[in-house]
């Protein structure tokens, strides 16, 4: 069976971030191949929407609406890693899609990226978020409609630098959405989720903490005895410049009893 990050592209096969040279034995980067392509081209993902990988502006055609995430809606890494996006990014992505499809009812929708991988990557998995969350789709009804660009998404990794001992594809993170929605945790519905709350201890500088479990499951950064009274201490490195905010004990069991905790 093909790995679930395999693809045939004329006269390359494209396995994760490597490219194989049809009927040739010596593997190629794919940014390599990418150099010397300005665009690959676009395809409809749904009804009126199509996924389009360009560096090219002038390959665009008029009478299409064109939109992007980059610069919009982005991941902030702590190392290597470059996702996947979070439930608030998913949420956000599900927003500007419905306004996208509601402003530009009587046109074609071309969401656009740039040639980079994890750019592609990041792009087509909030696609597929938006599908699963907003269209209904099941796991193999989405990635049925994903099998030409899937080949050029390259599989999530730790936030640890270094070799990788595992590899997260962009199906392993729609399946786990797909799952948190039908048992109830993933929900946008007029009173399932609040982006502003979910935002604000997301921020490390207010708590880092996710409930992961609706009532049930918590998931934090640790506390600290801190040597002042303050909730909070900030942390400098050894060429004094800020490292990261640590939070006491009573900062976090005060958030902690509004999630009954």
């Amino acid at each position: 069976p093909h790995s679930p990050s395999l693809s045939v592209l004329g006269d390359v096969t494209i396995l994760a971030d490597r490219l194989i040279l049809n009927q040739c034995d010596n593997p190629a980067d794919f940014s390599a191949l990418m150099a010397d392509k300005c665009c690959l081209p676009p395809h409809e993902v749904f009804e009126p929407v199509y996924f389009h990988s360009t560096d090219d502006t002038s390959t665009l055609m008029p009478g299409v609406h064109y939109f992007s995430i980059e610069g919009v809606i982005s991941y902030v890494g702590f190392a290597d890693d470059f996702g996947p996006m979070n439930i608030g990014s998913i949420y956000q992505f599900c927003e500007l899609m419905d306004k996208e499809l509601e402003r530009f009812s009587d046109e074609k929708l071309v969401l656009v990226t740039s040639l980079d991988c994890q750019a592609i990557t990041n792009a087509v998995f909030l696609l597929g978020a938006y599908m699963i969350m907003k269209m209904n789709y099941d796991l193999p009804q989405t990635i049925s409609c994903f099998q030409a660009t899937l080949g050029l998404a390259v599989p999530y990794r730790d936030v640890s630098p270094g070799i990788q001992n595992f590899e997260l594809f962009v199906q392993d993170c729609w399946g786990g959405l797909w799952k948190g929605k039908q048992l109830g945790w993933a929900d946008f519905g007029p009173a399932g989720f609040d982006l502003e709350e979910y935002q604000h201890y997301d921020n490390a500088l207010n708590a880092d903490l996710h409930e992961i479990v609706p009532g049930k499951f918590v998931a934090m950064r640790g506390p600290r005895d801190l040597a002042t009274d303050s909730p909070w201490e900030d942390v400098l490195d050894d060429e004094g410049h800020f490292s990261h905010r640590d939070f006491s004990v009573e900062h976090y069991a005060e958030i902690l009893q509004q999630f009954d905790v």
